[in-house]
C-alpha cells in the first residue's frame, strides 16, 4: 500500500471515529467539563435527567443511560452525545440506549471493571485510539488507579 493511499484511509478512519461515541465509546478532544461529582449536588443531577428525559419523550432507556454515561465518565459523555446531534442523531441515542442503558447497568461487573474490560477490548481491536481516549479518562473518572 503506498503512503499517500495509506495517509488517506487513515485520515477517513479518524474523521468518522473523531466524532462518534463508540465502543463506545468515543471521540476526543471533545470536553473539558469537570466530572459529575464535582459538577453539583445530587440534586442538580437527578434535575439534569429528568430535562434530558423529557427532552428525550419521556424515555426511559435513554434516561437510565444517559444517568450511567454521566456516572462513567462525567460530562464529557454527554457533550459526545451532544456532538452528534448535528451529523447523527440517532448514533448518540442508541449509543446512550443501548450501551449505557442495557448493558453497563447489567448485574455482574461494576463500573470500574466494566471500563477495564472496554479498555482490554479496544487496545485488542487496535485501531480505536479516540474510543481507547475516552475510556481511559472514564476508567480514571471511575476509580481505576494507574500503576505505579
Amino acid at each position: 500500500m503506498n503512503a499517500s493511499r495509506k495517509t488517506a484511509e487513515f485520515s477517513r478512519r479518524t474523521t468518522l471515529t473523531g466524532g462518534a461515541l463508540v465502543g463506545i465509546g468515543l471521540a476526543e478532544g471533545l470536553l473539558g467539563a469537570a466530572p459529575a461529582a464535582a459538577a453539583g449536588s445530587p440534586a442538580a443531577a437527578s434535575a439534569a435527567t429528568a430535562a434530558d428525559a423529557a427532552a428525550a419523550g419521556g424515555n426511559s432507556r435513554y434516561a437510565r443511560g444517559l444517568a450511567v454515561l454521566r456516572e462513567t465518565s462525567g460530562e464529557r459523555g454527554t457533550a459526545v452525545v451532544e456532538s452528534l446531534k448535528d451529523i447523527a442523531p440517532d448514533l448518540g441515542r442508541f449509543v446512550v440506549e443501548f450501551a449505557y442503558g442495557d448493558i453497563y447497568p447489567r448485574a455482574g461487573l461494576d463500573l470500574r471493571e466494566r471500563e477495564l474490560v472496554t479498555l482490554g477490548a479496544l487496545t485488542a481491536q487496535g485501531d480505536t485510539a479516540p474510543q481507547l481516549n475516552f475510556h481511559i479518562d472514564a476508567a480514571l473518572h471511575v476509580g481505576v488507579k494507574p500503576p505505579r
